[in-house]
């Protein structure tokens, strides 16, 4: 790899980890789910919640129809985020529970697309912030 290479992957690591601090206080937070699956061709809902670690890293829980799935992302440029992102299924020869999920941020809300690996059809994601009780708001302000 020559430096030129080497240095431009560098600026653009750099770049997306100070994305992911510059968008932390309006991408963290608990969320409310509603989405489409096409494989199972059939609408879900469930709760999700996002958080920034030390290293800018996004770290998604998501508990929809009783099932928990996890996702580790980044913000690839200004007020997108892309995770993958590890189901609860287990794993057979022709399917992966695994996908990549990518979220526009708008207002409030994150719109989603995402896609299983091994697959095409596309399903779509809303995440829609919960409000903040007042009680969580105070010990936030006084912390």
């Amino acid at each position: 790899m020559t430096n030129t290479l080497r240095n431009l992957i560098s600026v653009v690591l750099v770049g997306m980890t100070s994305l992911g601090s510059l968008y932390s206080d309006a991408i963290e937070g608990e969320y409310l789910v509603k989405g489409y699956d096409p494989y199972e061709k059939a609408a879900y809902a469930g709760e999700a919640t996002i958080k920034l670690d030390k290293n800018n890293v996004y770290q998604l829980k998501e508990l929809t129809n009783g099932l928990t799935y996890i996702g580790t992302g980044l913000v690839c440029c200004p007020g997108t985020l892309v995770f993958v992102v590890r189901g609860p299924h287990i794993v057979k020869e022709d399917k992966v529970d695994l996908s990549l999920v990518t979220y526009k941020m708008q207002g409030d809300q994150l719109n989603g697309t995402w896609v299983l690996v091994k697959n095409s059809l596309i399903g779509t994601e809303e995440l829609v912030r919960k409000p903040v009780s007042n009680s969580k708001a105070s010990s936030k302000n006084n912390d």
